[in-house]
């Protein structure tokens, strides 16, 4: 029997408070999901919805472009060259962006990428391929990821054809499309496949949106590896870095669930303590036209922003973030209790995360440090047991009232123990 949408839903969360914030957004008819829809994220859905063709035409700009194989390869072969050059932000121009990072884990078998080089030579026509290009003109695939691995591995590394095509290639066990006649190789280089950009002046709202109907079929993609995919590069390698470092675990690693709270924390850590960030996140809301607090908005920002600053400032978050963890250690191992959770839960709120995590980054202590470490274990008892509190992390939590108290509430815990 096949699972309705909560049953999925349901299984792709549920390892932390607060996961459903992971979740898609595809299944907008379910009624269980628009009980946990934030509002202000529907209304921006409403009226992109309701906009007439011409104000669509305006905020979303998708262009039909066909392409050959040879045409994206080529853009492939770049990539490889920036990568291999260092990855410097300022020559990252034409490229297509291909990284196994951002998109689902399950690999196509062999048979599947041998049956879909068949398919080209035999002139069958594709499903259409879907890019989100940004400012310098690079394609960042939306969908269609493995097909085109497929395409690319084959040309630059070869691949073990099936017994339909070996005989094409004198019976090489590896071959690439070099080892085609002429005739043969100029039909699969010149394939044309359809292929749909997002152009870099939709706003990230909407190119989310598509991204999510988009990935409709099989594993539908989260709001995270969305996230990921269409802001590829420091921040993605610094969330990477994290989720990778052993002795960082406290959630589950699949599906990018414990990035999304990593990068919450890091959102709302330069909102409220780095000026620059504040500076430059106010330009580009101006500049979005959006005039209400959105958190999606914020935590995609916060990606862009890490983005363009230096590995430096990169590698300065990454040391804040496991000097801040290893600290949270120190106070649950002294109460014998799950990091960051609440009451009698062994599970991790990630609003209590995010707080904790600000306010280790703000004390300096370490194992020796018994006053702090005593006073830091009553505040966190008394936080967790106060029904105000309680309330700001199980509801409506990304309403910018109930964000802004969580904070002040940690940052009076500061206080008390700075006066201590």
């Amino acid at each position: 029997m096949e699972q309705n949408f909560t049953e999925k839903f349901k299984e792709q969360i549920g390892d932390f408070e607060g996961a459903e914030e992971v979740s898609n957004l595809s299944a907008l008819n379910d009624e269980d999901y628009e009980q946990l829809s934030d509002d202000e994220k529907e209304n921006l859905k409403n009226n992109w919805i309701s906009s007439s063709a011409t104000d669509l035409r305006k905020e979303v700009r998708i262009i039909n472009e066909p392409n050959s194989i040879f045409d994206l390869y080529r853009k492939y072969l770049r990539f490889l060259e920036w990568k291999k050059n260092g990855e410097k932000e300022e020559e990252k121009e034409g490229l297509i962006i291909l990284e196994p990072e951002f998109q689902r884990d399950n690999v196509w078998s062999l048979t599947k990428r041998q049956e879909l080089i068949e398919s080209v030579l035999l002139g069958i026509p594709l499903p259409a391929f879907y890019f989100s290009e940004d400012r310098n003109g690079n394609y960042i695939v939306v969908d269609g990821k493995q097909r085109l691995t497929t395409f690319f591995k084959f040309m630059h590394e070869g691949m073990k054809l099936g017994k339909n095509l070996k005989a094409l290639v004198n019976n090489k066990s590896i071959a690439t499309h070099e080892d085609f006649e002429a005739k043969l190789r100029n039909k699969f280089e010149d394939f044309k496949l359809i292929c749909y950009i997002v152009s870099s002046t939709t706003s990230p709202v909407i190119q989310n949106e598509i991204f999510l109907r988009v990935n409709r079929g099989g594993i539908i993609l989260n709001k995270q590896e969305i996230r990921n995919a269409l802001n590829q590069g420091k921040s993605t390698r610094l969330l990477n870095n994290i989720s990778q470092n052993e002795n960082i675990d406290f959630v589950a690693k699949k599906r990018k669930k414990d990035q999304y709270i990593a990068l919450r924390f890091f959102s709302f850590y330069l909102f409220r303590k780095d000026e620059e960030f504040i500076s430059w996140y106010m330009e580009q809301i101006e500049k979005q036209g959006i005039d209400k607090f959105n958190v999606d908005v914020l935590f995609d920002l916060t990606m862009k922003y890490i983005n363009k600053n230096s590995q430096d400032f990169s590698d300065r978050l990454y040391t804040l973030f496991c000097e801040a963890y290893d600290k949270s250690q120190i106070i649950s191992a002294k109460l014998k209790r799950a990091q960051f959770s609440r009451g009698e839960s062994r599970v991790v709120n990630m609003n209590i995360f995010e707080v904790w995590m600000y306010l280790m980054d703000s004390i300096d202590f370490d194992e020796n440090s018994e006053k702090i470490i005593d006073s830091l274990c009553d505040e966190y008892t008394h936080m967790i047991n106060d029904e105000e509190f309680i309330d700001k992390i199980l509801y409506l939590r990304d309403q910018e009232e109930r964000i802004n108290y969580r904070f002040k509430y940690v940052e009076g815990i500061l206080e008390r123990i700075n006066d201590r």
